[in-house]
C-alpha cells in the first residue's frame, strides 16, 4: 500500500473504548497536496484538492460519521494521552474505511 493513498482527516474524540481504541467524529479533510495558498475563490476552486474518484466517494459517504481509531506507535512510545473532546489528526486507509490511526493530538 502506497503512502499517497492514505487520507488525512481532522476529528474530535467522542468516546473512549477498551484496548486503547477511540470513537472519533470526522470534521474535515486535511489537504496537504497544494503548496501554493491563495486568497481568491477562483484560485481555490482551480487549485483545489487533488482527490481521485475513490477518495471523493469516501469523503461523500463518510461525511461527519464516526470511525474507530487507535493511537500510532510514536504516540504510544511517548505516552501522549488522549481524552474525550481532544482534536486529533487521523490517517485512514481506503482499504478499511472503518478504522483509523491517530497520528497527532492538537494542543
Amino acid at each position: 500500500m502506497a503512502k499517497e493513498e492514505i487520507l488525512e482527516f481532522s476529528a474530535i474524540v467522542s468516546e473512549l473504548l477498551p484496548n486503547a481504541n477511540f470513537r472519533v467524529q470526522l470534521i474535515a479533510i486535511e489537504d496537504n497536496s497544494s503548496d501554493c495558498k491563495s486568497d481568491s475563490d477562483s484560485d481555490l476552486k482551480s487549485s483545489g484538492s487533488k482527490l481521485n474518484s475513490k477518495e471523493i466517494d469516501f469523503v461523500s459517504r463518510i461525511g461527519k460519521s464516526k470511525v474507530i481509531a487507535y493511537t500510532s506507535g510514536r504516540m504510544r512510545k511517548h505516552r501522549i494521552r488522549i481524552s474525550v473532546g481532544d482534536r486529533v489528526k487521523l490517517e485512514i486507509s481506503p482499504c478499511d474505511m472503518t478504522r483509523a490511526r491517530i497520528t497527532y493530538r492538537f494542543k
